[in-house]
């Protein structure tokens, strides 16, 4: 995937979040709701982003990816 596609991708996300965001936000009357939701989208283009640069994120983050050396 070329650098043209990855951004055409993460425009059109970040438009999508940002349709969703100004139409939700008039409604959110607390404070804490409105923050959370703020942050939850914006983690939301923050992954996309990431997931288009650099690949998926692998499922276990812990896992050891060098075969054990053998000791003898």
């Amino acid at each position: 995937m070329d650098n043209t596609q990855i951004k055409q991708q993460l425009m059109a996300s970040f438009e999508q979040e940002l349709d969703i965001w100004l139409s939700e936000k008039d409604s959110i009357k607390d404070g804490y709701e409105y923050e959370t939701r703020l942050v939850r989208h914006h983690q939301n283009i923050g992954q996309k982003l990431m997931q288009l640069s650099v690949g998926s994120t692998p499922s276990n983050r812990n896992k050891k990816n060098s075969k054990p050396h053998l000791v003898r």
